[in-house]
């Protein structure tokens, strides 16, 4: 049975919300895709329908799923849709919108981190080599300071700056 093909870098990512948003946040920063980032410490959600995207809990079904590459059809991400009840209204077009937003969602934030490490210990050590490119990192400041490790909670409201 199953080998260990296709599931990216070591590890899985938590399960933890606080934990998988400051990992999210760190590769979006390394990706230089800092506004994305800061958004995201900032509690800024991406919305559909009005309501709030849960990013941890659909990287998370997108992998039970054996991964975007398995979720060809528009059928698949409805699914998605329906298990994140972000659809009520029983409308299909908004279904079908609905399920084009959440493919989007995740193909801009979360596909770019499913070859990334999810454990502890190699994020620290991606942490430290990253300093040097990544100049003004307040999470890796703070995690290299060892006042935070990677998914302490505080990691979304301390990492603002003003």
């Amino acid at each position: 049975g199953g080998g260990a093909e296709g599931g990216g870098g070591p590890g899985t990512a938590p399960e933890n919300k606080e934990k998988f948003m400051s990992f999210l946040s760190f590769y979006l920063r390394k990706l230089r895709r800092l506004k994305q980032a800061e958004d995201l410490e900032q509690g800024s959600l991406e919305l559909i329908g009005g309501q709030v995207v849960d990013l941890c809990e659909l990287y998370h079904l997108v992998e039970a799923k054996g991964g975007p590459d398995k979720m060809a059809s528009s059928r698949h991400w409805k699914s998605v849709l329906a298990e994140l009840r972000l659809c009520g209204s029983g409308n299909k077009r908004e279904e079908q919108a609905g399920a084009d937003s959440l493919k989007r969602v995740y193909m801009d934030l979360l596909a770019p981190c499913r070859n990334e490490t999810w454990d502890e210990g190699e994020l620290q050590r991606a942490v430290i080599n990253a300093e040097q490119n990544l100049g003004e990192v307040h999470l890796i400041d703070l995690m290299k300071a060892g006042l935070i490790k990677a998914g302490d909670a505080c990691v979304l409201t301390v990492t603002r700056r003003r």
